[in-house]
């Protein structure tokens, strides 16, 4: 898993909104995964809904690759858009807005978040892919959108763009500054119709966004040290890779369901390999036919029937982080869940105990209520010597 450099400053901070916190999405039906809500976590109350007018569609909760995991991202169509609330609180004249998305740069015009007429961050009205940050003034829009900021399809960016007043208004793309205008003029609000993520106003949707948003943070008279703060949470969150390699932390699989084994990773792992199901091996002639990525650190496997009686072992190989990092070579498990037998058999006289569990202890008690106790040295087979005294045995790992 990513090192997140603990949470952002909240000082100064006027709106912050985050997939993977407070998404809030319908839990079932046609509305499943939809957003109705997304909470605002600044402490300054502006919650983000859908806009009164009811002609839009919701954004969906889904996932998208980073180069450290898979994170919650809010997918836009084309056709959605949500509102922060209290939208004046927004029409100030220093400010920084720092967002975490991606766009479908087939499209022009498409905003990931904009306050209409104010400012906009977005993409170009007529290069798609490439960045624009405007801000409007009496005398006009003035807009920046270098060429240097051209977005690949789909492929997530940190995005920020500054505004001071008097000062410079600047575009930094993946911690690179791309664009400057100096001599900022005031931006004028007197028109403008309130702020909205995912269009560039919220009364009609107009330029929307094809695209994710993962994250969005906005400042106002942002310090260096703030944004330094700001700067080492994101990298850290989406764009560190880790350097720790994964581990299995269990395997496990059921009586009633002894077809799929469950697999969780103790960090996330790429969907590539840990999606091939030739990377999984489980001993007693277990043959594993599919690997289904439930999420970043999830996969069920569709295997043969595990039957109650020896202790399954899963194998992995292969299977790596998003960085990169693989799991230990051989890396076993055992798999829980499945009963595991312990057989007693009598020929004539002769009484023995057998199982197939390795690293199993066997256990003994005399009265079934008393205190159980390792056998010492016991190993499948392990011959049993009638005494007439009743005598009670488990397995124990």
């Amino acid at each position: 898993m990513p090192v997140v450099t603990a949470i952002p400053p909240k000082g100064n901070l006027l709106l912050w909104l985050a997939a993977d916190t407070n998404a809030l999405t319908f839990g079932s039906g046609d509305l499943a995964n939809s957003v109705y809500e997304w909470d605002d976590m600044s402490g300054t109350a502006h919650n983000a809904m859908p806009p009164n007018n009811g002609a839009e569609a919701l954004p969906i909760l889904g996932a998208a690759p980073f180069p450290n995991a898979v994170h919650p991202v809010l997918h836009f169509y084309g056709n959605n858009a949500l509102q922060p609330v209290n939208s004046p609180d927004f029409y100030v004249q220093n400010f920084t807005v720092y967002l975490v998305g991606s766009v479908d740069n087939t499209k022009a015009s498409r905003d990931w978040i904009g306050s209409w007429e104010g400012w906009c961050l977005g993409t170009s009205d007529g290069s798609a892919g490439v960045i624009k940050w405007v801000t409007h003034t009496t005398a006009g829009d003035f807009s920046m959108e270098p060429a240097a900021s051209f977005m690949p399809f789909m492929v997530p960016a940190f995005i920020a763009g500054t505004f001071s007043n008097p000062g410079n208004k600047t575009l930094a793309v993946n911690g690179a500054v791309l664009g400057v205008q100096s001599n900022t003029a005031p931006i004028n609000y007197s028109t403008d119709r309130g702020v909205a993520i995912g269009s560039l106003f919220f009364d009609s949707l107009t330029q929307p966004l094809v695209g994710d948003i993962a994250e969005i943070l906005i400042y106002t008279n942002v310090s260096a040290a703030q944004d330094a703060g700001v700067q080492a949470y994101i990298a850290s969150k989406y764009f560190t890779p880790s350097t720790v390699a994964p581990k299995l932390s269990s395997a496990s699989s059921s009586a009633a369901q002894n077809t799929t084994v469950r697999v969780v990773f103790s960090g996330n792992v790429s969907a590539t390999t840990a999606g091939n199901p030739a990377n999984y091996a489980i001993d007693h002639g277990v043959s594993v036919s599919a690997a289904t990525v439930v999420n970043g650190t999830t996969v069920n496997l569709t295997t043969s029937v595990l039957n109650s009686g020896p202790v399954y072992n899963l194998t992995v190989n292969g299977v790596a982080d998003w960085a990169g990092n693989a799991l230990a070579a051989n890396s076993k498990i055992a798999v829980s869940g499945i009963p595991v037998l312990l057989d007693i058999q009598k020929q004539g006289t002769a009484i023995s105990i057998k199982w197939d569990a390795p690293g199993w202890k066997l256990q003994s008690s005399g009265p079934l209520g008393g205190s159980w106790s390792n056998v010492t040295g016991a190993s499948s087979p392990y011959p049993v010597t009638p005494t007439g005294t009743p005598t009670f045995y488990r397995l124990s790992e």
